[in-house]
């Protein structure tokens, strides 16, 4: 669905790869530029972000790299850039003199915290970010430290939301002819992701006190409780259809549906739902009658691949030899496995002009990684 549309990505980790990743898996052609004396071998199974994508090591700090990498931005309708604020600048990329000789072009620049504000040079990760806009507090029991949620909500969040917000900057580019530089931050990505929470607590609607609102853990019939085996199963009665599911599951009195809005029934009716489970191992509970109470296993990643849901919508899909989430289905392509990263550089090269002659020369300089 994106089969003319080029992008360059500019090394990093984290956000921008995923976004090329999402770009390149709608058929996007993505050229990731990574640095000369880099890994050779990005492309190993594991790195489900190289996905899809070609790529090249080059020196940006030889001349003769930073030629090449004008060239192939000369020819492109998307650049990511993970590097921090004024790193581009130092090297001779200023993405306002480049949209001046690429004026369509969309320039998406994410990193931490932006390209200004008090805080635009300094270092940070996902906890960071998440801290700083508030969706950390929300997170885990009233009586602990919030516990970081892995990356799911700055790094990759933030980077299908760049996905989108390029995708649209582009649109516009073609209509307009007039491309822009787009300011992105990992902070600004998760608190997009937690906006509607920042509005309900304005309007009452939710408490910034942890483990006090009905999706927070606090509610006996919306949180985890571990069974006798020690692994656990995730309870989602919210709706009272749900919830009469779920006493009828645990045989508990009928009694609770008229009190289960009581928060000061909640500690009772949780020791007394954490008892029956603790009572079977977790794929005991498994059921016609758990599944229509939204009790669900809490399945490790490994589990996940084989459950039947997953399976027979072939969720997951064997791309260069390891099992993959797919992209959505219908709406794009499955990569293949790629070739290898000499073929990728070469091919990048013939493409932006380089005769064969040139590229051996660059290789035995150390401009660019063959």
């Amino acid at each position: 669905m994106l089969k003319n549309l080029k992008v360059i990505e500019l090394g990093g980790a984290g956000p921008v790869p995923y976004c090329g990743m999402l770009l390149a898996d709608y058929g996007a052609d993505v050229i990731r530029i990574d640095r000369a004396d880099g890994d050779p071998h990005q492309d190993q199974p594991g790195n489900i972000m190289m996905r899809g994508k070609r790529f090249i090591g080059i020196d940006l700090k030889d001349p003769a790299g930073l030629d090449i990498v004008k060239k192939l931005i000369g020819s492109a309708d998307i650049v990511l850039d993970s590097f921090r604020p004024g790193v581009l600048e130092r090297l001779g990329l200023d993405p306002e003199q480049l949209l001046q000789t690429v004026p369509w072009l969309v320039f998406a620049r994410m990193s931490g915290w932006g390209q200004t504000g008090p805080m635009a040079r300094a270092p940070g990760h996902d906890i960071n970010y998440l801290a700083l806009c508030g969706a950390l507090h929300g997170i885990g029991d009233a009586d602990r430290p919030p516990p970081p949620p892995i990356a799911y909500v700055g790094d990759m969040g933030g980077g299908a939301i760049l996905a989108f917000a390029v995708l649209s900057a582009a649109t516009s580019a073609r209509a307009t002819g007039q491309g822009r530089i787009v300011d992105a931050s990992i902070y600004e990505a998760a608190m997009l992701l937690a906006g509607p929470f920042h509005a309900l607590a304005q309007t009452g609607g939710w408490s910034d006190t942890r483990a006090t609102n009905a999706i927070d853990g606090s509610a006996p019939f919306y949180r985890c409780y571990a069974c006798a085996d020690g692994r656990y199963v995730a309870v989602g009665a919210l709706e009272d259809q749900f919830f009469a599911k779920l006493l009828e599951l645990l045989e508990l009195p009928e009694s609770y549906m008229a009190t289960r809005w009581d928060t000061a029934v909640w500690p009772k009716l949780t020791e007394e739902i954490a008892g029956r489970f603790g009572t079977k191992s977790r794929d005991d509970w498994v059921s016609d009658v758990a599944t229509a109470a939204c009790v669900s296993p809490v399945l490790t990643l490994a589990e996940s691949m084989e459950h039947p849901q997953i399976t027979e919508r072939d969720s997951f899909v064997p791309i260069a030899g390891v099992r993959q989430p797919r992209p959505f289905a219908g709406l794009c392509e499955t990569p293949g496995a790629p070739p290898t990263p000499a073929a990728y550089a070469r091919e990048i090269l013939s493409e932006a002009g380089y005769e064969q002659s040139q590229i051996e020369r660059l290789s035995r300089s150390g401009t660019v990684l063959l």
